[in-house]
């Protein structure tokens, strides 16, 4: 699904559609009814488009670590070991909430500067100001005519030694002067860790509930998940006045 509509302002969505662990979330319902398996996954294109699958229960190659289940309020929280950024591997251990309703990833002191501080010494770019109209700190400026950069490969250990490598973990800008910058796509947090959709974009990720296990698995999404298209009169009728 794509977002298109506009219900709070300053944001984009149709709607809001609970996914979260209460018992009146959709796989909740679904589940106590026994329409599907308490589980499901979602899976993020390079087209932006979201593809959701309820009672996916994933794959046994896939990547997994467990839920932390000790929280107040429950969510999809997970524990993290260390960070790799270019050639550098630093131990952090930090929790994080994943969130597919959040469009970019957002980060506390110590996984934000772990991360910033090493991608930005590693980028061969030259980094530009902060710009106000944009959340990023950490923006690099291309030269005039230059086609080509580097992207920094960008991994996640996760608690019981599985790697999330980061599909995509920048984005590209292009500014007022004409000029095209890239920024790594995330955005200092004062609180709370979330690994918002930017990050899970080539993965299938698997929410288990029965098994209270985050899995993951590399996937071309629009294969996966292709369009169906279906005649108005299937899905819609006029409204009997």
């Amino acid at each position: 699904m794509k977002q298109t509509g506009a219900i709070l302002n300053g944001a984009a969505p149709n709607g809001l559609f609970g996914l979260g662990m209460g018992n009146i979330s959709v796989p909740s319902v679904l589940a106590s009814k026994g329409l599907a398996a308490n589980s499901f996954s979602l899976c993020f294109g390079a087209d932006g488009i979201g593809r959701i699958d309820f009672g996916d229960k994933g794959s046994l190659d896939q990547g997994e670590t467990p839920f932390n289940l000790e929280q107040t309020h429950q969510t999809y929280n997970i524990s993290l070991t260390g960070i790799t950024v270019g050639n550098k591997n630093i131990d952090v251990d930090f929790t994080a909430i994943v969130d597919s309703g959040t469009s970019f990833t957002y980060l506390n002191d110590p996984a934000y500067k772990v991360i910033t501080e090493n991608f930005n010494s590693q980028a061969q770019e030259l980094r530009i100001q902060p710009m106000v109209q944009v959340p990023f700190e950490y923006c690099y400026g291309l030269r005039v005519n230059q086609t080509y950069f580097q992207i920094l490969d960008v991994n996640l250990m996760m608690k019981g030694g599985n790697q999330f490598y980061l599909f995509d973990p920048i984005i590209t800008l292009s500014l007022p002067d004409g000029s095209t910058a890239y920024c790594l796509a995330v955005v200092k947090s004062g609180d709370v860790n979330i690994i918002g959709q930017n990050f899970m974009t080539g993965y299938q990720v698997v929410f288990d509930r029965e098994k209270m296990v985050l899995g993951w698995k590399p996937s071309d999404c629009e294969f996966l998940f292709p369009y169906l298209t279906l005649e108005p009169s299937v899905y819609a009728k006029p409204v009997q006045v």
